[in-house]
């Protein structure tokens, strides 16, 4: 069972155009750094950096429940059900009987190098299917979802002395997770961002992070 707000729905939607969408996968899904979180036996991974155009970078992020995790584990806070008093007070019903979806929007990407720190960003007007996704869901054991979540991108290194740009590293930290990700590879700079979500870019010249 899932609920998410048209936000959601409308990112979503937009993802599985662009072979991104949040779909059922297995929890041992390749990653490229995992942590633990809050719920038991429950890890964030982060499945993939995509440079959607020459500023921002989308984070693909796998919510996954291991074999350990419980039969059912709910991600955000269900609607409660039932009436509701007629002398329950706006701030009542939002705390007690509205439903809090479990969201991405307070994530952080740091650049290792300079430290410097991008905050979780809204959706782009012109790719309004890129962003920052929010949900309330429940998790069977051993089952997963995937979300996204849309960040500045860190400005590349300087081009070293071989005329290639250095591997560039960050940190990503992710709301309910009990570690940051460390050592994450940007993608290569795009040298002309892509005319729209599906059109192919010229990465730049990059040397191996390895």
């Amino acid at each position: 069972m899932t609920f998410v707000t048209s936000y959601s729905k409308r990112i979503l939607f937009s993802a599985i155009l662009a072979s991104l969408a949040a779909l059922p996968m297995r929890a041992e899904s390749a990653s490229l750094g995992d942590a633990d979180t809050t719920w038991p036996g429950v890890k964030l991974a982060i499945a993939n950096l995509v440079r959607i155009d020459a500023t921002h970078v989308l984070a693909v992020v796998h919510l996954m429940a291991g074999s350990s995790a419980p039969a059912h584990t709910t991600i955000g806070k269900l609607p409660t059900l039932g009436k509701i008093p007629p002398s329950a007070t706006q701030k009542e019903i939002a705390e007690k009987y509205s439903s809090k979806p479990y969201s991405l929007t307070g994530a952080d990407l740091i650049d290792e190098t300079t430290q410097k720190q991008f905050h979780a960003t809204p959706e782009l007007p012109d790719k309004p299917y890129f962003g920052t996704n929010s949900m309330v869901t429940v998790l069977d054991r051993s089952s997963g979802i995937q979300l996204s979540v849309l960040f500045n991108t860190p400005p590349p290194p300087p081009i070293g002395p071989d005329g290639k740009i250095p591997p560039q590293l960050v940190t990503i930290r992710l709301p309910q997770a009990t570690k940051a990700i460390e050592h994450v590879a940007l993608p290569p700079p795009l040298e002309s961002a892509p005319a729209h979500p599906g059109a192919p870019a010229q990465p730049a010249t990059q040397a191996s992070p390895r």
